[in-house]
């Protein structure tokens, strides 16, 4: 019997069908993906990923994000740009040296073939982003609802500086008598 596992599979039960019996591997692929880092947040994308992930409705993300933007934290929470300034990107950078080391970091050349990030037009909204990014979630103290919201978009600004990731996937044919 061949099972393939969809992302939406429901492992519990094809492992508890596989422990029942005796399994042989029958073959074996292994390859590497490699996934560039998402861009920065703009609105959509902010709604995009924190109403599944916090369980908020839209206008509590957007509340939410207002008050962090009146607060100083966060810029401008409406814009469909994912433009980032110069000095916002020096100091997510070094941010990202002192977590993760410099390997983390794309080489040069490389992060001008993302697409994103690329100078728009003079007066457009920057992306959503950590004002200071330097400022880490844990270290900011906010209402544990405005926490949730500004680690999300500070994680989103983090990881979009960074190497793309490269992912070893494994897949696995069993036979199961």
């Amino acid at each position: 019997m061949k099972v393939l596992l969809p992302p939406e599979a429901d492992t519990q039960t094809v492992a508890q069908r596989l422990s029942a019996g005796t399994g042989t591997v029958v073959a074996a692929h292994e390859r590497v993906i490699t996934e560039p880092p998402p861009p920065p947040y703009t609105t959509a994308t902010l709604l995009q990923d924190a109403i599944p992930r916090l369980g908020w409705t839209a206008a509590q993300v957007m509340e939410t994000a207002q008050r962090l933007f009146e607060q100083g934290l966060i810029t401008y929470p409406r814009t469909d740009s994912t433009h980032i300034a110069p000095q916002a990107r020096q100091i997510g950078e070094e941010v990202v040296r002192a977590l993760f080391g410099p390997g983390a970091l794309p080489i040069g050349w490389k992060r001008l073939l993302r697409g994103w990030g690329r100078d728009e037009a003079e007066g457009a909204h920057e992306a959503i982003r950590p004002t200071d990014p330097s400022r880490l979630p844990d270290t900011v103290e906010i209402h544990p609802q405005d926490q949730l919201l500004y680690r999300l978009i500070w994680r989103r600004f983090i990881a979009s500086l960074m190497r793309p990731a490269k992912i070893r996937l494994v897949e696995v044919e069993v036979e199961v008598p």
